[in-house]
């Protein structure tokens, strides 16, 4: 069963906007419409690590804090996650993980053209 598109997009939403818990509460929503496929461990795991990056913005090691809203940056970086998660030599639980992370690229530009990761402008939002 595909994951319903409007759980996904309101969960990175509520995560970029720091409402962890109705956050957590989408997560498990997503989990309970998720088949037990390696494709959807991947996916349901990337979803997590996003969370707890976001969650814990201080650490500038963490890939998810160092992002930059850039148009050009994103493209590059939506294209190649979407290349990984489309390979069909990479593992299922792989390209799970990178769907998810194609999935957040993608409501990240959507919702947010020049503010950072961490600052979000939640004026500027528009439903997916």
């Amino acid at each position: 069963m595909p994951l319903p598109q409007i759980f996904i997009t309101r969960f990175f939403q509520l995560a970029q906007n720091r409402d962890f818990a109705e956050s957590d509460r989408i997560l498990q929503k997503i989990k309970e419409k998720m088949s037990g496929s390696e494709w959807s461990r991947g996916y349901h795991l990337a979803l997590e690590g996003i969370l707890l990056a976001l969650r814990n913005k201080d650490d500038k090691y963490v890939f998810v804090n160092r992002l930059e809203v850039n148009k050009e940056k994103f493209e590059k970086l939506e294209a190649e996650f979407y290349k990984r998660a489309k390979n069909l030599i990479e593992p299922e639980f792989d390209r799970g993980y990178f769907a998810a992370w194609v999935d957040f690229i993608r409501v990240v530009k959507s919702t947010n053209s020049t503010q950072s990761i961490e600052t979000p402008n939640t004026a500027d939002q528009k439903p997916v």
